[in-house]
Protein backbone atom coordinates (compact mmCIF):
# COMPACT_ATOMS: atom_id res chain seq x y z
CA UNK A 1 0.00 0.00 0.00
CA UNK A 2 3.12 2.36 0.30
CA UNK A 3 3.39 2.02 -3.62
CA UNK A 4 -0.15 3.79 -3.94
CA UNK A 5 -0.32 6.07 -1.11
CA UNK A 6 3.27 8.05 -0.75
CA UNK A 7 3.43 9.23 -4.14
CA UNK A 8 1.75 12.33 -4.88
CA UNK A 9 0.48 13.44 -8.45
CA UNK A 10 0.23 16.89 -10.18
CA UNK A 11 -2.29 17.96 -13.39
CA UNK A 12 -1.26 19.73 -16.64
CA UNK A 13 -3.66 22.07 -17.58
CA UNK A 14 -2.73 23.62 -21.09
CA UNK A 15 0.16 22.77 -21.08
CA UNK A 16 1.44 23.60 -17.06
CA UNK A 17 1.31 21.60 -14.00
CA UNK A 18 -1.19 23.06 -11.11
CA UNK A 19 -0.86 22.15 -7.85
CA UNK A 20 -0.40 18.43 -6.12
CA UNK A 21 -2.56 15.83 -4.95
CA UNK A 22 -1.72 12.69 -2.67
CA UNK A 23 -2.77 9.04 -4.02
CA UNK A 24 -4.86 7.93 -1.33
CA UNK A 25 -7.82 6.47 -3.08
CA UNK A 26 -6.07 3.27 -4.52
CA UNK A 27 -5.69 2.28 -7.98
CA UNK A 28 -7.55 3.11 -11.17
CA UNK A 29 -8.17 0.71 -14.16
CA UNK A 30 -5.07 1.19 -16.59
CA UNK A 31 -2.78 2.45 -14.09
CA UNK A 32 0.47 1.91 -15.02
CA UNK A 33 1.66 0.45 -11.50
CA UNK A 34 -0.87 -2.13 -11.78
CA UNK A 35 0.84 -4.54 -13.30
CA UNK A 36 3.53 -4.62 -11.67
CA UNK A 37 1.70 -4.79 -7.91
CA UNK A 38 0.15 -7.49 -9.83
CA UNK A 39 2.97 -9.81 -9.96
CA UNK A 40 4.79 -9.21 -6.83
CA UNK A 41 1.36 -10.21 -5.38
CA UNK A 42 1.34 -13.46 -7.58
CA UNK A 43 4.76 -14.42 -6.72
CA UNK A 44 3.41 -14.84 -2.92
CA UNK A 45 1.55 -17.35 -4.53
CA UNK A 46 3.84 -19.23 -6.67
CA UNK A 47 5.99 -19.56 -3.37
CA UNK A 48 3.03 -20.85 -1.52
CA UNK A 49 2.46 -23.19 -3.82
CA UNK A 50 5.85 -24.60 -4.83
CA UNK A 51 6.45 -24.05 -1.00
CA UNK A 52 3.48 -27.32 -0.24
CA UNK A 53 4.82 -29.29 -2.86
CA UNK A 54 8.21 -29.33 -2.15
CA UNK A 55 6.93 -30.44 2.07
CA UNK A 56 5.15 -33.27 0.12
CA UNK A 57 2.13 -31.88 1.62
CA UNK A 58 0.72 -32.05 -2.34
CA UNK A 59 1.26 -34.59 -4.74
CA UNK A 60 2.48 -33.52 -8.32
CA UNK A 61 0.03 -34.05 -11.37
CA UNK A 62 1.30 -36.95 -12.95
CA UNK A 63 1.82 -35.20 -16.37
CA UNK A 64 3.50 -31.94 -14.28
CA UNK A 65 5.94 -34.39 -12.24
CA UNK A 66 9.11 -34.41 -13.91
CA UNK A 67 9.26 -30.89 -14.67
CA UNK A 68 7.69 -29.85 -11.13
CA UNK A 69 5.05 -27.96 -12.61
CA UNK A 70 2.34 -26.26 -9.99
CA UNK A 71 0.24 -23.58 -11.43
CA UNK A 72 -0.23 -21.48 -15.07
CA UNK A 73 -1.79 -17.86 -14.24
CA UNK A 74 -2.03 -15.35 -16.27
CA UNK A 75 -3.26 -12.04 -15.33
CA UNK A 76 -6.65 -13.18 -13.13
CA UNK A 77 -6.85 -16.37 -15.06
CA UNK A 78 -4.87 -19.70 -12.96
CA UNK A 79 -4.90 -23.01 -13.16
CA UNK A 80 -3.36 -25.06 -10.37
CA UNK A 81 -2.36 -28.85 -11.61
CA UNK A 82 -2.45 -31.51 -8.79
CA UNK A 83 -2.74 -35.25 -8.52
CA UNK A 84 -5.94 -35.89 -7.73
CA UNK A 85 -6.75 -36.96 -4.05
CA UNK A 86 -8.39 -35.52 -1.49
CA UNK A 87 -5.13 -34.36 0.84
CA UNK A 88 -3.51 -32.47 -1.86
CA UNK A 89 -7.12 -30.76 -2.82
CA UNK A 90 -7.29 -29.92 0.79
CA UNK A 91 -3.77 -28.18 1.11
CA UNK A 92 -3.71 -26.71 -1.98
CA UNK A 93 -7.60 -24.94 -0.26
CA UNK A 94 -5.76 -23.91 2.77
CA UNK A 95 -3.05 -22.23 0.68
CA UNK A 96 -5.97 -20.07 -1.29
CA UNK A 97 -7.74 -19.25 1.95
CA UNK A 98 -4.35 -18.15 3.10
CA UNK A 99 -3.03 -15.91 0.22
CA UNK A 100 -6.90 -14.18 0.03
CA UNK A 101 -6.47 -13.02 3.59
CA UNK A 102 -3.47 -11.48 3.01
CA UNK A 103 -4.22 -9.81 -0.34
CA UNK A 104 -8.50 -10.23 -0.27
CA UNK A 105 -8.31 -11.80 -4.05
CA UNK A 106 -10.55 -14.41 -3.32
CA UNK A 107 -11.72 -17.18 -5.53
CA UNK A 108 -14.93 -16.83 -7.47
CA UNK A 109 -16.93 -20.31 -6.69
CA UNK A 110 -18.91 -19.45 -9.31
CA UNK A 111 -15.91 -19.30 -11.71
CA UNK A 112 -14.16 -21.81 -10.99
CA UNK A 113 -14.07 -25.27 -11.98
CA UNK A 114 -12.45 -28.69 -10.58
CA UNK A 115 -11.33 -31.15 -14.08
CA UNK A 116 -10.29 -34.44 -13.20
CA UNK A 117 -8.96 -37.17 -14.98
CA UNK A 118 -9.33 -40.88 -13.85
CA UNK A 119 -10.60 -40.19 -10.47
CA UNK A 120 -13.02 -42.19 -8.55
CA UNK A 121 -16.64 -41.46 -7.92
CA UNK A 122 -16.31 -41.12 -4.13
CA UNK A 123 -13.10 -39.02 -4.04
CA UNK A 124 -15.04 -36.70 -6.77
CA UNK A 125 -17.99 -36.14 -4.12
CA UNK A 126 -15.52 -35.33 -1.20
CA UNK A 127 -13.44 -33.10 -3.23
CA UNK A 128 -16.18 -31.02 -4.47
CA UNK A 129 -17.91 -30.81 -0.84
CA UNK A 130 -14.86 -30.22 0.74
CA UNK A 131 -13.82 -26.60 -1.65
CA UNK A 132 -17.67 -25.67 -2.96
CA UNK A 133 -16.28 -25.36 -6.66
CA UNK A 134 -18.11 -26.98 -9.40
CA UNK A 135 -17.05 -30.04 -11.55
CA UNK A 136 -15.94 -28.66 -15.14
CA UNK A 137 -16.11 -30.85 -18.16
CA UNK A 138 -13.68 -30.84 -21.21
CA UNK A 139 -12.81 -29.59 -23.50
CA UNK A 140 -13.19 -26.21 -22.11
CA UNK A 141 -11.27 -22.77 -22.84
CA UNK A 142 -8.88 -21.34 -21.38
CA UNK A 143 -7.18 -17.61 -23.31
CA UNK A 144 -9.95 -18.31 -25.79
CA UNK A 145 -8.12 -21.24 -26.70
CA UNK A 146 -10.10 -24.81 -26.80
CA UNK A 147 -8.33 -27.19 -24.58
CA UNK A 148 -8.25 -30.67 -24.47
CA UNK A 149 -9.25 -31.51 -28.08
CA UNK A 150 -7.61 -32.65 -30.69
CA UNK A 151 -9.89 -31.68 -33.25
CA UNK A 152 -10.38 -27.93 -34.63
CA UNK A 153 -13.94 -27.46 -36.05
CA UNK A 154 -14.42 -24.02 -37.61
CA UNK A 155 -17.33 -23.47 -35.34
CA UNK A 156 -14.52 -22.52 -32.45
CA UNK A 157 -14.07 -19.46 -34.71
CA UNK A 158 -17.31 -18.16 -34.51
CA UNK A 159 -16.14 -15.77 -31.80
CA UNK A 160 -13.30 -14.30 -34.01
CA UNK A 161 -15.04 -14.11 -36.87
CA UNK A 162 -17.78 -12.22 -35.32
CA UNK A 163 -15.41 -9.66 -33.96
CA UNK A 164 -13.85 -8.70 -37.30
CA UNK A 165 -17.23 -8.68 -38.64
CA UNK A 166 -18.01 -5.86 -35.92
CA UNK A 167 -15.14 -4.17 -36.36
CA UNK A 168 -15.51 -4.21 -39.84
CA UNK A 169 -18.86 -2.42 -39.38
CA UNK A 170 -17.99 -0.14 -37.04
CA UNK A 171 -15.13 1.51 -39.74
CA UNK A 172 -17.22 1.03 -42.63
CA UNK A 173 -19.44 3.87 -41.04
CA UNK A 174 -16.56 6.20 -41.67
CA UNK A 175 -14.95 7.12 -44.96
CA UNK A 176 -11.67 5.79 -45.02
CA UNK A 177 -8.79 6.03 -48.16
CA UNK A 178 -7.46 2.73 -49.21
CA UNK A 179 -4.24 3.86 -47.12
CA UNK A 180 -6.76 3.98 -44.28
CA UNK A 181 -8.91 0.93 -45.08
CA UNK A 182 -4.93 -0.95 -44.73
CA UNK A 183 -4.46 0.36 -41.46
CA UNK A 184 -8.04 -1.12 -40.20
CA UNK A 185 -7.02 -4.09 -41.45
CA UNK A 186 -3.50 -4.55 -40.37
CA UNK A 187 -4.29 -3.11 -36.88
CA UNK A 188 -7.21 -4.82 -36.11
CA UNK A 189 -8.29 -7.62 -37.97
CA UNK A 190 -4.72 -9.35 -38.14
CA UNK A 191 -4.02 -8.29 -34.53
CA UNK A 192 -7.07 -10.59 -33.53
CA UNK A 193 -5.67 -13.58 -35.77
CA UNK A 194 -2.06 -13.22 -34.05
CA UNK A 195 -3.17 -14.61 -31.04
CA UNK A 196 -4.60 -17.70 -32.81
CA UNK A 197 -2.12 -17.99 -35.63
CA UNK A 198 0.39 -18.54 -32.89
CA UNK A 199 -1.15 -21.87 -31.13
CA UNK A 200 -2.98 -23.48 -34.28
CA UNK A 201 -3.41 -23.80 -37.71
CA UNK A 202 -6.32 -22.15 -38.57
CA UNK A 203 -8.56 -24.41 -41.09
CA UNK A 204 -8.45 -23.29 -44.38
CA UNK A 205 -12.29 -22.49 -44.19
CA UNK A 206 -11.87 -20.02 -41.20
CA UNK A 207 -8.96 -18.56 -43.67
CA UNK A 208 -10.90 -18.15 -46.61
CA UNK A 209 -13.80 -16.06 -44.37
CA UNK A 210 -11.76 -14.18 -43.14
CA UNK A 211 -9.90 -13.12 -46.32
CA UNK A 212 -13.32 -12.49 -48.07
CA UNK A 213 -14.40 -10.08 -44.79
CA UNK A 214 -10.57 -7.93 -45.82
CA UNK A 215 -11.29 -8.07 -49.50
CA UNK A 216 -14.81 -7.22 -49.36
CA UNK A 217 -14.17 -4.07 -46.97
CA UNK A 218 -11.50 -3.09 -48.55
CA UNK A 219 -12.98 -2.53 -51.38
CA UNK A 220 -15.71 -1.34 -50.07
CA UNK A 221 -18.85 -4.27 -51.02
CA UNK A 222 -21.49 -4.12 -49.07
CA UNK A 223 -22.42 -7.92 -47.13
CA UNK A 224 -23.90 -10.20 -50.09
CA UNK A 225 -23.18 -7.41 -52.97
CA UNK A 226 -20.88 -8.08 -56.00
CA UNK A 227 -18.66 -5.82 -56.94
CA UNK A 228 -15.56 -5.09 -59.65
CA UNK A 229 -12.25 -4.62 -58.23
CA UNK A 230 -9.16 -4.68 -60.74
CA UNK A 231 -5.95 -5.99 -58.30
CA UNK A 232 -6.74 -9.78 -56.40
CA UNK A 233 -6.25 -10.49 -52.29
CA UNK A 234 -3.33 -12.56 -53.21
CA UNK A 235 -2.09 -9.85 -54.88
CA UNK A 236 -2.60 -7.34 -52.33
CA UNK A 237 -2.03 -9.48 -49.68
CA UNK A 238 1.65 -9.44 -50.92
CA UNK A 239 4.66 -6.89 -49.22
CA UNK A 240 5.37 -3.63 -51.24
CA UNK A 241 8.17 -4.84 -53.26
CA UNK A 242 5.83 -7.23 -54.69
CA UNK A 243 4.02 -5.17 -55.93
CA UNK A 244 1.46 -5.56 -53.35
CA UNK A 245 -0.03 -3.52 -50.39
CA UNK A 246 2.03 -5.58 -47.57
CA UNK A 247 -0.86 -7.11 -45.71
CA UNK A 248 -0.12 -10.54 -43.79
CA UNK A 249 -0.93 -13.47 -46.30
CA UNK A 250 -2.75 -14.88 -43.35
CA UNK A 251 -2.25 -18.73 -44.20
CA UNK A 252 1.86 -17.86 -45.08
CA UNK A 253 1.82 -15.73 -41.58
CA UNK A 254 0.09 -18.44 -39.34
CA UNK A 255 2.56 -21.67 -40.45
CA UNK A 256 5.49 -18.38 -40.18
CA UNK A 257 4.29 -18.17 -36.10
CA UNK A 258 3.57 -22.07 -35.30
CA UNK A 259 7.37 -22.58 -36.71
CA UNK A 260 8.46 -21.16 -33.67
CA UNK A 261 7.31 -23.69 -31.66
CA UNK A 262 9.56 -25.87 -33.77
CA UNK A 263 12.61 -23.66 -33.93
CA UNK A 264 12.18 -24.11 -29.76
CA UNK A 265 11.91 -27.47 -29.96
CA UNK A 266 14.68 -28.26 -32.09
CA UNK A 267 17.36 -26.07 -30.68
CA UNK A 268 16.45 -27.63 -26.91
CA UNK A 269 14.80 -24.69 -25.13
CA UNK A 270 14.77 -25.19 -21.75
CA UNK A 271 11.69 -23.17 -21.43
CA UNK A 272 8.59 -24.73 -19.37
CA UNK A 273 6.71 -25.79 -22.32
CA UNK A 274 9.53 -26.91 -24.61
CA UNK A 275 11.08 -29.01 -21.45
CA UNK A 276 6.77 -30.07 -21.03
CA UNK A 277 6.74 -31.42 -24.87
CA UNK A 278 9.97 -33.39 -24.49
CA UNK A 279 9.10 -35.17 -21.41
CA UNK A 280 5.77 -36.14 -21.86
CA UNK A 281 5.31 -36.05 -25.71
CA UNK A 282 8.27 -36.33 -27.52
CA UNK A 283 9.89 -38.75 -24.96
CA UNK A 284 12.92 -40.45 -26.59
CA UNK A 285 12.23 -39.27 -30.20
CA UNK A 286 12.92 -36.06 -31.64
CA UNK A 287 10.68 -33.64 -33.40
CA UNK A 288 11.83 -34.22 -36.48
CA UNK A 289 10.28 -38.05 -37.02
CA UNK A 290 8.22 -38.33 -34.36
CA UNK A 291 4.56 -39.52 -36.26
CA UNK A 292 0.96 -37.94 -35.23
CA UNK A 293 -1.26 -39.88 -33.02
CA UNK A 294 -5.15 -39.47 -32.42
CA UNK A 295 -5.01 -38.52 -28.69
CA UNK A 296 -2.56 -35.93 -29.44
CA UNK A 297 -3.84 -32.24 -28.82
CA UNK A 298 -4.85 -29.86 -31.39
CA UNK A 299 -1.93 -27.63 -31.39
CA UNK A 300 1.00 -30.20 -30.78
CA UNK A 301 -0.46 -31.64 -34.19
CA UNK A 302 -0.58 -28.48 -35.77
CA UNK A 303 3.05 -27.98 -35.14
CA UNK A 304 3.46 -31.67 -36.81
CA UNK A 305 1.83 -30.40 -39.63
CA UNK A 306 3.61 -27.22 -40.12
CA UNK A 307 6.84 -28.99 -39.87
CA UNK A 308 5.72 -31.33 -42.69
CA UNK A 309 4.55 -27.86 -44.67
CA UNK A 310 8.17 -27.05 -43.80
CA UNK A 311 9.89 -30.59 -45.12
CA UNK A 312 7.85 -30.15 -47.94
CA UNK A 313 8.94 -27.35 -48.95
CA UNK A 314 12.80 -27.63 -48.24
CA UNK A 315 13.23 -31.03 -49.37
CA UNK A 316 14.46 -32.89 -46.45
CA UNK A 317 14.52 -32.95 -42.90
CA UNK A 318 18.24 -32.13 -43.43
CA UNK A 319 17.02 -28.80 -45.71
CA UNK A 320 14.73 -27.96 -42.78
CA UNK A 321 16.96 -28.27 -40.11
CA UNK A 322 19.74 -26.17 -41.97
CA UNK A 323 16.92 -23.51 -43.02
CA UNK A 324 16.29 -23.02 -39.17
CA UNK A 325 19.64 -22.29 -38.47
CA UNK A 326 19.50 -19.61 -40.99
CA UNK A 327 16.93 -18.05 -40.06
CA UNK A 328 18.70 -17.06 -36.58
CA UNK A 329 20.48 -13.99 -35.60
CA UNK A 330 22.42 -15.24 -32.56
CA UNK A 331 20.10 -16.60 -29.94
CA UNK A 332 17.19 -14.02 -31.89
CA UNK A 333 15.08 -16.10 -35.02
CA UNK A 334 14.18 -13.57 -37.59
CA UNK A 335 10.50 -13.82 -37.92
CA UNK A 336 10.53 -11.93 -41.31
CA UNK A 337 12.84 -14.55 -43.20
CA UNK A 338 10.36 -17.22 -42.04
CA UNK A 339 7.82 -15.46 -43.60
CA UNK A 340 9.30 -14.82 -46.23
CA UNK A 341 10.17 -18.76 -46.76
CA UNK A 342 6.51 -19.75 -46.38
CA UNK A 343 5.33 -16.76 -48.33
CA UNK A 344 7.39 -17.19 -51.22
CA UNK A 345 5.95 -14.69 -53.69
CA UNK A 346 7.54 -13.45 -57.16
CA UNK A 347 9.38 -10.44 -57.30
CA UNK A 348 6.80 -8.10 -59.23
CA UNK A 349 9.95 -6.29 -61.14
CA UNK A 350 12.57 -3.11 -60.12
CA UNK A 351 9.88 -1.05 -60.13
CA UNK A 352 9.12 -1.52 -56.88
CA UNK A 353 12.34 0.02 -55.29
CA UNK A 354 10.92 3.61 -55.88
CA UNK A 355 7.88 3.05 -53.69
CA UNK A 356 9.88 1.31 -50.65
CA UNK A 357 11.13 4.76 -49.08
CA UNK A 358 9.33 5.58 -45.53
CA UNK A 359 8.82 9.19 -46.82
CA UNK A 360 6.31 8.41 -49.26
CA UNK A 361 2.34 9.09 -48.18
CA UNK A 362 1.18 5.51 -47.85
CA UNK A 363 -2.06 6.68 -50.21
CA UNK A 364 0.08 7.51 -52.90
CA UNK A 365 2.27 4.40 -52.84
CA UNK A 366 -0.88 2.83 -53.05
CA UNK A 367 -2.36 4.61 -56.13
CA UNK A 368 1.08 4.60 -58.01
CA UNK A 369 1.75 0.35 -57.52
CA UNK A 370 -1.86 0.35 -59.20
CA UNK A 371 -1.02 2.54 -61.76
CA UNK A 372 1.90 1.02 -62.47
CA UNK A 373 0.13 -2.53 -62.70
CA UNK A 374 -2.93 -1.03 -65.23
CA UNK A 375 -4.86 -2.08 -61.93
CA UNK A 376 -6.70 1.43 -61.93
CA UNK A 377 -10.21 1.97 -62.88
CA UNK A 378 -9.67 3.45 -66.05
CA UNK A 379 -11.74 3.49 -69.54
CA UNK A 380 -9.65 0.84 -71.25
CA UNK A 381 -9.82 -1.58 -67.77
CA UNK A 382 -14.07 -0.75 -67.64
CA UNK A 383 -14.05 -1.39 -71.66
CA UNK A 384 -11.80 -4.73 -71.10
CA UNK A 385 -14.63 -5.85 -68.50
CA UNK A 386 -17.68 -5.17 -71.16
CA UNK A 387 -18.44 -1.40 -70.29
CA UNK A 388 -18.76 0.76 -72.72
CA UNK A 389 -17.49 4.27 -72.64
CA UNK A 390 -16.53 7.07 -75.11
CA UNK A 391 -12.54 6.47 -74.64
CA UNK A 392 -11.86 10.42 -74.35
CA UNK A 393 -8.86 11.17 -71.42
CA UNK A 394 -10.41 13.93 -69.61
CA UNK A 395 -7.21 15.65 -69.37
CA UNK A 396 -6.57 16.58 -72.53
CA UNK A 397 -9.71 15.60 -74.60
CA UNK A 398 -7.62 13.38 -76.34
CA UNK A 399 -8.25 9.38 -77.57
CA UNK A 400 -6.89 7.53 -73.80
CA UNK A 401 -5.67 4.11 -75.39
CA UNK A 402 -4.49 2.82 -72.45
CA UNK A 403 -3.75 3.30 -68.40
CA UNK A 404 0.42 4.21 -69.94
CA UNK A 405 -1.87 7.47 -71.71
CA UNK A 406 -2.77 8.99 -67.93
CA UNK A 407 1.34 8.73 -66.41
CA UNK A 408 2.46 10.38 -68.61
CA UNK A 409 1.62 10.43 -72.51
CA UNK A 410 -1.16 12.67 -71.50
CA UNK A 411 0.06 16.45 -72.61
CA UNK A 412 -1.67 17.71 -69.16
CA UNK A 413 -0.08 14.66 -67.12
CA UNK A 414 3.34 14.80 -68.70
CA UNK A 415 3.49 19.04 -68.49
CA UNK A 416 2.48 18.74 -64.46
CA UNK A 417 5.71 16.38 -64.17
CA UNK A 418 7.81 18.04 -66.52
CA UNK A 419 7.76 20.79 -64.06
CA UNK A 420 8.44 18.61 -61.15
CA UNK A 421 11.46 17.50 -62.51
CA UNK A 422 12.48 20.94 -63.54
CA UNK A 423 11.54 21.68 -59.87
CA UNK A 424 13.93 18.79 -58.60
CA UNK A 425 16.22 20.22 -60.96
CA UNK A 426 16.18 17.16 -63.68
CA UNK A 427 16.26 19.01 -66.98
CA UNK A 428 15.20 16.47 -68.93
CA UNK A 429 11.95 14.91 -70.35
CA UNK A 430 9.66 12.23 -68.52
CA UNK A 431 9.32 9.27 -69.40
CA UNK A 432 6.63 6.64 -68.47
CA UNK A 433 5.77 5.91 -65.22
CA UNK A 434 7.58 2.54 -64.94
CA UNK A 435 10.81 3.95 -66.50
CA UNK A 436 10.95 6.66 -64.29
CA UNK A 437 10.45 4.02 -61.28
CA UNK A 438 13.47 2.82 -62.22
CA UNK A 439 15.67 5.76 -63.56
CA UNK A 440 18.54 5.67 -62.36
CA UNK A 441 19.75 8.80 -60.11
CA UNK A 442 23.49 8.54 -60.56
CA UNK A 443 25.46 10.20 -57.46
CA UNK A 444 22.34 10.71 -55.60
CA UNK A 445 22.30 11.07 -51.86
CA UNK A 446 19.63 9.40 -49.85
CA UNK A 447 17.73 12.37 -49.20
CA UNK A 448 17.74 13.62 -52.94
CA UNK A 449 16.72 9.58 -53.96
CA UNK A 450 13.62 10.31 -51.33
CA UNK A 451 12.82 13.69 -53.23
CA UNK A 452 12.40 11.93 -56.38
CA UNK A 453 10.33 9.31 -54.56
CA UNK A 454 8.20 11.43 -52.98
CA UNK A 455 7.42 13.76 -56.20
CA UNK A 456 6.88 11.15 -58.49
CA UNK A 457 4.08 8.98 -56.23
CA UNK A 458 2.45 12.59 -55.26
CA UNK A 459 2.17 13.79 -58.72
CA UNK A 460 1.25 10.60 -59.56
CA UNK A 461 -1.66 10.45 -57.19
CA UNK A 462 -2.64 14.18 -57.95
CA UNK A 463 -3.09 13.70 -61.64
CA UNK A 464 -5.37 10.63 -60.65
CA UNK A 465 -7.32 12.71 -58.22
CA UNK A 466 -7.73 15.85 -61.31
CA UNK A 467 -8.94 12.89 -63.49
CA UNK A 468 -11.19 11.79 -60.83
CA UNK A 469 -12.90 15.29 -59.89
CA UNK A 470 -12.87 16.31 -63.34
CA UNK A 471 -15.05 13.36 -64.45
CA UNK A 472 -17.74 13.19 -60.99
CA UNK A 473 -17.53 16.59 -59.97
CA UNK A 474 -16.94 18.95 -63.48
CA UNK A 475 -14.37 20.70 -61.65
CA UNK A 476 -10.37 21.34 -63.06
CA UNK A 477 -7.48 22.72 -62.06
CA UNK A 478 -5.10 24.48 -64.08
CA UNK A 479 -1.53 22.73 -64.52
CA UNK A 480 0.15 25.35 -62.15
CA UNK A 481 -2.40 24.56 -59.32
CA UNK A 482 -1.64 20.75 -59.66
CA UNK A 483 2.26 21.72 -59.18
CA UNK A 484 1.45 23.76 -56.51
CA UNK A 485 -0.40 20.92 -54.57
CA UNK A 486 2.48 18.61 -55.65
CA UNK A 487 5.15 21.01 -54.28
CA UNK A 488 3.29 21.63 -50.90
CA UNK A 489 2.48 17.50 -50.12
CA UNK A 490 6.47 17.43 -50.74
CA UNK A 491 7.33 19.78 -48.49
CA UNK A 492 5.56 19.08 -46.01
CA UNK A 493 6.80 15.23 -46.04
CA UNK A 494 10.23 15.97 -46.23
CA UNK A 495 10.33 18.65 -44.24
CA UNK A 496 9.26 16.22 -41.14
CA UNK A 497 12.89 14.46 -42.04
CA UNK A 498 14.75 16.60 -39.57
CA UNK A 499 17.21 13.87 -38.29
CA UNK A 500 18.84 13.41 -41.07
CA UNK A 501 22.53 14.97 -41.66
CA UNK A 502 21.57 16.55 -44.51
CA UNK A 503 18.39 18.47 -43.35
CA UNK A 504 19.41 22.24 -44.44
CA UNK A 505 20.19 21.35 -47.14
CA UNK A 506 17.17 19.65 -48.06
CA UNK A 507 15.16 22.44 -46.86
CA UNK A 508 16.97 25.25 -49.04
CA UNK A 509 16.39 23.11 -52.05
CA UNK A 510 12.72 22.64 -51.61
CA UNK A 511 12.19 26.03 -50.60
CA UNK A 512 13.65 27.27 -53.93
Amino acid sequence: MGCISSPWYSLKINGELTGFFQGRSGLRQGDPLSPYLFVLGMEILSRYLRKICDQTQVSYHPKCSNIKLTHLIFADDLMIFIRGDAPSVSAISDTLQKFALLSGLHANTEKTSIYFGGVFEPVKELILSSTGFSEGAFPFRYLGLPLHTSKLTSDMFDTVIIKIQQAMAHWSNYFLSYAGKLQVINSIVFCLENFWCSTVLLPKTVIAHINKLCKDFFWGIPLGSRRMVFKSWHQISSPWSFGGFNIKDLEAWNYSLMSKWICSISAYDQGLWSRWVQKYILKHEDIWHISSKFHYPSSFKSILATRDRLVELSGSISSAQHLIQGWYSGSKLTLHQVYGFFRNAPAAGSWTKGLLHSRIIPGHRIVCSMAVQNQLATIDNLKLRGMQFVNICSLCECEEKSQGHLFFRCSFSASVWHQVLAWMGHMRFGLSLEDELTFPLKGARDWQIAWFDVSLTTSVHQIWTERNTRIFQGHSCSVIGIVRKIKFFVIVRMLMWKHHSQYRLLEESLCN
